[in-house]
Order: C-alpha cells, then structure tokens, then sequence
C-alpha cells in the first residue's frame, strides 16, 4: 500500500463501517480476554466454606453488577492456613445480576450458615467462586456475549474482505525486506 493510512481514511469517510469494525474487534477482543477464565474456573481447587452473609440489595453501580438488583453473598473459606472472605458468584458478572427475580434465586440458594464448594484460583487463593464456569442459566448476558463473538468475527471478515479489495484495485503494500544489518554484541 502506498499509503498505509488510506485504510483509516477509508474508513473515516464511511462513520458506520468504522464505528462497526471498532465495535467489533472490541467485542471480541472482550470475549476472548473473558472466555479463558470462565472456562479454566470449573478446573479449580475447592475447599469448603461458610456463607457469612446472604442479602438483596439494588444499587445503580456496585462494579461487578452494575445497575438494577443484585445478590450480596459473602462467604468465609480457608486456603493453605490463611482465611480469605470473598463475595464472587461468578468469574465474570455475565449478565443476570440485575434481575430481582435472578438476584433472589442466588440469595435463595445460598441461606447464611449453609457450606459451600468454594472454587478457588490456584494462583491466588483470594479470588474464589460459588458457581464456576460458563453458568447454565445466564440469560441475555449469554446472548450478548454470543453476539460479541459473532460480531467479532464478522468484523474481521469485513477487515479481510477490505484488505483483499486493496489488493484487487492494484494497491501495493510494501514488504519489510530483511536484512543482515544486526550485529550481535552492539
């Protein structure tokens, strides 16, 4: 290509396809980061642990549910002699915790004083787990994270479909040649 910046150029004349290859690359670029995790968390140790404190509460933005209802769960565990305190559901908030009907389900589920399977990061005991794993019943969030991917990809199609179009019109990107101008020990 002549000009590296034709493409950006492009596509600042075109708002729409812009706006949606960025969408779509941060899409999943999100999944991505995302899915490793949700995933691995189901292969964590597990101890047992306490729930300490089981409530319902509705805030605008509290972090890991922002907006809406959500479940307030905290449980004591202990890990390798220390004691660790945690209030994490999920790995990641995907959706369901601004629903009441959701938020009471989870509070329901786990009444203080019950024992619980606590899923643990190897790597870092204090960040723990009730429910690991992509959850069964994630609702829109699912639905959303879905879409991520789906846009996602198409997203990279469409920058396939453009680079291979430059190249049809007759542009010519340039190619790095190597060369042997590196010594070593300099």
């Amino acid at each position: 290509m002549d000009d590296p910046s034709r493409f950006f150029r492009y596509l600042s004349e075109k708002p729409v396809l812009g706006l949606f290859l960025g969408i779509s690359i941060l899409s999943l670029g999100t999944a991505l980061f995302k899915l490793p995790r949700v995933v691995g968390s189901s292969t964590w140790p597990t101890v047992e642990g306490v729930v300490v404190s089981s409530e319902l509460g509705m805030d605008l933005d509290i972090g890991q549910y922002s907006g809406g209802w959500w479940p307030q769960v905290s449980y004591d565990y202990h890990v390798d002699g220390k004691d660790y305190t945690s209030s994490n559901i999920e790995v990641e908030d995907i959706g369901n915790g601004n629903t009441s009907s959701y938020a009471k389900q989870v509070v329901n589920r786990y009444p203080v004083g019950k024992e619980v399977q606590v899923h643990y990061a190897p790597h870092s005991p204090a960040i723990a787990v009730l429910e690991p794993g992509i959850p069964t019943n994630c609702g829109g969030g699912c639905s959303l994270m879905t879409i991520g991917l789906v846009v996602g990809v198409m997203g990279i199609g469409v920058i396939s479909f453009f680079i291979g179009l430059v190249g049809i019109l007759g542009v010519k990107i340039p190619r790095i040649q190597p060369t042997n101008d590196f010594v070593e020990g300099e």
